[in-house]
């Protein structure tokens, strides 16, 4: 995978929008480095955590949705 965003060419994606996006982002990579600090772990294991917590954060939104649907 490239280090480029695909935000070009998409409709409704504005400056702002991918402004937005790329903040985050920073912010997504600082946490990153400063967990590490704060637990005494390493950062491939904080970016390892926190991709696993999105991963069950997703999860959970998609039973509350399907659960819905019934």
């Amino acid at each position: 995978m490239s280090g480029v965003l695909p935000l070009s060419g998409k409709p409704g994606l504005s400056f702002e929008r991918a402004k937005e996006k790329t903040e985050r982002i920073f912010d997504t990579t600082l946490r990153v480095l400063q967990v590490p600090e704060e637990q005494g772990v390493s950062p491939a294991v904080a970016a390892d955590r926190m991709a696993e917590e999105r991963m069950a954060d997703v999860g959970r939104l998609r039973v509350i949705r399907l659960s819905r649907d019934w």
